[in-house]
């Protein structure tokens, strides 16, 4: 079970977004203000505390984790649950998120570095993660990319559940993360090892981040848009029609009860599901594939009509 207090915020490289919309434009009501998730930081998921079943990588021993010393070579992976962190051939740095099956179903982030073919990825005893051309590193340079976390001594690399982060036991929080993965709620003070489908009042969905069911995704891109995927075959089955938007995050209102795409400065609504007045509304998304919002009265009080779409 993790140990770790931990808010996914995010960045994400994907494929191509929805080509049109089948969600409303947000409404005339009152904007949902600067709604930030209630956790803060990104909790470091220390190695001892990870059980048997996270890891299944085909590189090294230690599961998720890349020790001071240890290197990711050009064409390794790590593979853990339903994500893979690839060192590509082409020299980038990769997070997907997975079909069941194994095969890449989306990117959430990169370094950007492809075109560098042979570069390797390493954690060095400095607490710097660091990628490097092929023929490059600590002594000769060539360095492409890096966490910054130079001068964090004991720390290590750890990739859990499309999160890549760097930490060391003594740390509460990731020195460095890329922001990438499931949303985890607090449950009794705990977070469990297990995506949520349910966005609840006052937490936010940021870009590179999902919540799931058995059957459905509901990933915030990077392009802004909001999208309810198939897990069968990935098709998009419903989105809030925002992409083309910066700066964004999906929000669970407290106050309005109104689930809402905002830019992150202003707070202002590109799209909400007009449920206002409803304070302390969740949402989510079900096995049947419906994405619903629910009050407090576990009455549906807005749904993306998706139901029975398998």
């Amino acid at each position: 079970m993790r140990k770790r207090m931990l808010m996914r915020a995010a960045s994400m490289l994907v494929g191509a977004g929805l080509a049109a919309a089948v969600a409303p434009a947000a409404v005339a009501a009152p904007a949902a203000q600067n709604v930030k998730a209630p956790v803060t930081a990104e909790p470091f998921h220390q190695q001892a505390s990870r059980t048997a079943k996270t890891a299944t990588p085909n590189v090294g021993n230690n599961g998720g984790v890349l020790n001071p010393g240890q290197t990711l070579a050009s064409g390794q992976k790590i593979v853990d649950n339903d994500t893979t962190l690839e060192m590509q051939s082409d020299g980038n740095l990769v997070v997907y998120m997975n079909f069941s099956n194994g095969q890449h179903f989306k990117s959430l982030w990169s370094t950007g570095t492809w075109g560098n073919w042979g570069a390797y990825l390493t954690m060095q005893a400095d607490g710097n993660l660091v990628l490097y051309k092929q023929g490059g590193g600590p002594t000769t340079g060539g360095a492409l990319w890096s966490s910054g976390t130079w001068g964090k001594t004991n720390s290590y690399a750890e990739f859990y559940y499309g999160d890549l982060m760097v930490g060391n036991d003594a740390a509460q929080t990731a020195y460095w993360a890329s922001h990438t993965g499931y949303l985890v709620n607090q449950v009794n003070g705990t977070y469990p090892d297990v995506p949520s489908d349910t966005l609840h009042s006052g937490y936010a969905l940021t870009p590179g981040h999902w919540i799931e069911s058995a059957n459905a995704w509901v990933l915030m891109q990077p392009d802004g848009n909001l999208v309810v995927y198939r897990k069968r075959d990935g098709q998009a089955l419903w989105s809030s029609g925002t992409w083309n938007k910066s700066n964004v995050e999906t929000v669970m209102d407290a106050t309005y009860g109104v689930l809402a795409v905002i830019d992150k400065t202003t707070g202002n609504a590109y799209w909400d599901s007009n449920t206002w007045n409803s304070p302390g509304a969740t949402a989510k998304i079900q096995f049947d594939l419906n994405f619903v919002v629910y009050n407090t009265s576990n009455s549906s009080i807005w749904s993306s009509g998706t139901y029975g779409q398998y």
